[in-house]
């Protein structure tokens, strides 16, 4: 205990005194705040990775960022030298550790880690046999030449793996180098920096050393003075620490060089926005992305083409439809070879921007079909987005297959690591009208919600609530847990939004002024704004519906009535629906229709089903259609519309028996 309190607190008073550092307080474990993944079970396949149970980038290694990591240009900016050592047996390696290495130097500290390794290959650096070289790194460390610590990284990582990084000893080593590592930056190139920012890459601590992070934000000073290799390699680095988002001051230097980088550079870019939920604001970058897959879609990586078809699904640029299409046109012939991976991210890539791609759709989903027992379940609730939007049918049936590949035990611990993959999965199932009710109580469990969502009901997520209204109106012999009604009445306060009007204090969207205008002819066919009524009947869907009702044996318009006896967040039904005639007009926006198309999307089709399931008659008026008539042609199309209801209504009684 006294060895490491005198250590580290040299260590400290050494680091203290460092140009560029102010530490204040005694070292703690350098953690960033990733994400934690509880009670899941690894392979025990034993990996040269220094690993942790709180981070994940430790835990396995990350296809992508290795992939990435071989398309960079080599630096050749430092090369360590490497003395001939003599291979050690066992009692010279207790030997040469049990000695008092606090009086010698920082150079022969160096050769005994690495005269250690030739005989460390079962001995990681937390054996206590390692304390006393590690006190005297501890004393020597500001003693390492620039040489010497680069060296020692990329000992370091020949070393077997710790149990975590914040083992013992190996904690007080690293911490400590990447002190070093912070305090000598200012002298070196970036070249140069990149050489050290791989050595922690590969030591695995890309995402806790400071240093990594400080050397991106040295590069963000400046960006447009950076040459394409350290361009590249800071796209890199931003990936690996999905700490910074994209600054534009990189987005734009990177456009004025974008036409520089071959396919696999682009990938390593595309996975620097994608990783860090940063979208791509110049359209020229995309361009360059969409060419670039175009002109090698024969021969591109799939974990290339994957990448980028990432970034472009997360930008949404809507300048690039037209791109997009071609490039899915060219693509479509390529998923024979492609794996199954690719083909859900190929199949998502225009969900963003509601673009439906019937041949690549069809083909994705039949080739995901047959191999579903081999894909991340989250995979599979990313595959039931993109077919539900756009309600693809495939044989075999996609549905069917999902729905069996869920309910597997084996499936169970990924569910656990990906919390949103369950109801989302659900939730995308109902709007094809296929439920689990055994799913359906798992996870509206207020036990089970309290521990992944947390209590506050601004927390529940949309999948659940819509979920558990879906329930209320299709399922009506379900019998396990459901949603309370306190707790369903303060979530939809989150979840649905405004109804607008002439006069309110917030400017009007294009959105906002499209449902206003259908609201003022609606009430020219009607006579009167009295008789029309604004609402969230179905509670799950954040926009309102124009309620209108009709007496049957008149042909009247009344004021809808019996709401009074609802409150927000119940799925509001119509009453006496022998005597009247209840109408739903649904204004279906652009983000609620395919593009370039008068078709509404899956979660539209579902609302159309529980409209009429509930006893409304549903109207929808298309934006793209209803924005191109004059007024007078708006108004005679509405009154059309409920008059053709009314007539297709009068047929059927008559032809009743």
């Amino acid at each position: 205990m006294m060895r490491h309190i005198v250590s580290n607190y040299k260590c400290f008073n050494l680091i203290k005194q460092c140009p560029g550092l102010n530490s204040s307080a005694p070292r703690v474990p350098k953690t960033r705040n990733d994400s934690v993944t509880p009670n899941l079970t690894f392979s025990p396949t034993r990996r040269n990775v220094h690993s942790s149970s709180q981070t994940l980038a430790k835990l396995f290694l990350n296809i992508e960022n290795e992939y990435a990591f071989k398309a960079l240009p080599e630096l050749a900016e430092v090369k360590p030298s490497w003395a001939p050592t003599t291979p050690t047996t066992l009692e010279d390696f207790d030997r040469l550790l049990d000695q008092n290495w606090r009086r010698s130097s920082a150079s022969a500290i160096v050769e005994a880690f690495e005269r250690a390794k030739d005989v460390s290959h079962n001995i990681p650096l937390s054996d206590p046999r390692f304390d006393k070289l590690v006190d005297g790194l501890m004393d020597h460390c500001d003693k390492l030449t620039d040489d010497e610590l680069l060296k020692l990284l990329l000992l370091l990582v020949e070393y077997p793996p710790c149990d975590n990084f914040n083992s013992h000893n190996f904690h007080d080593v690293w911490s400590c180098l990447d002190d070093i590592c912070c305090w000598k930056m200012d002298a070196w190139s970036f070249p140069k920096m990149y050489t050290y920012a791989n050595a922690w890459y590969k030591l695995h601590l890309g995402r806790l050393s400071d240093f990594v992070h400080e050397v991106v934000d040295k590069a963000a000073v400046k960006p447009h003075r950076l040459s394409k290799n350290m361009l590249l390699y800071t796209f890199f680095y931003i990936n690996v620490g999905r700490k910074h988002p994209v600054a534009f001051e990189f987005e734009h230097a990177l456009a004025l060089r974008i036409r520089e980088f071959n396919p696999d550079e682009l990938a390593v870019i595309a996975l620097g926005y994608f990783k860090t939920k940063s979208k791509v604001k110049l359209k020229p970058i995309l361009s360059a992305m969409i060419h670039a897959i175009v002109e090698n879609c024969g021969t591109i990586n799939e974990i290339s083409l994957t990448a980028m078809l990432k970034a472009i699904r997360l930008s949404q640029h809507l300048e690039t439809v037209d791109e997009l299409n071609f490039m899915l046109d060219r693509l479509v012939e390529q998923i024979p070879r492609l794996s199954t991976l690719s083909c859900v991210h190929l199949a998502l890539v225009g969900t963003g921007l509601q673009l439906k791609h019937e041949s690549s759709l069809k083909k994705c989903t039949e080739k995901v079909s047959n191999d579903l027992k081999n894909i991340r379940v989250k995979d599979i609730e990313r595959m039931l987005l993109a077919c539900s939007m756009f309600d693809v049918d495939s044989s075999p049936s996609f549905y069917e297959g999902a729905f069996e590949e869920i309910h597997k035990d084996t499936r169970r611990k990924e569910f656990v690591r990906y919390t949103r993959a369950l109801p989302s999965a659900l939730n995308y199932l109902s709007l094809r009208k296929i439920y689990s009710y055994e799913l359906t109580n798992q996870v509206l469990g207020e036990e089970h919600i309290h521990e992944i969502h947390g209590k506050p009901s601004k927390c529940l997520p949309r999948e659940l609530f819509s979920l558990d209204c879906c329930i209320d109106i299709e399922c009506p012999d379900y019998e396990g847990n459901r949603l309370t009604p306190l707790k369903r009445y303060k979530a939809v306060k989150w979840l649905v939004e405004y109804t607008p009007c002439h006069n309110q204090w917030k400017r009007l969207s294009m959105a906002d002024k499209f449902y206003l205008s259908v609201v003022d002819h609606v009430t020219a066919v009607v006579g009167d704004h009295s008789l029309i009524r604004s609402d969230h009947v179905l509670p799950h869907f954040s926009k309102s519906d124009i309620i209108l009702c009709r007496e049957k044996a008149s042909g009247k318009f009344v004021a809808p009535f019996g709401f009074e006896n609802y409150i927000l967040g119940d799925v509001k039904r119509p009453l006496d629906l022998d005597k009247y005639l209840w109408y739903a007009v649904v204004v279906l926006s652009p983000n609620q229709t395919i593009r370039n198309a008068s078709l509404p999307l899956g979660s539209m089709i579902m609302k159309k089903r529980q409209l009429k399931a509930v006893g409304y008659v549903p109207i929808f008026v298309f934006w793209n259609e209803f924005m191109e008539y004059s007024s007078e042609e708006k108004t005679k199309l509405l009154r059309g519309k409920l008059e053709e209801v009314v007539a297709l209504n009068t047929s059927r009684v008559v032809s009743s028996p």
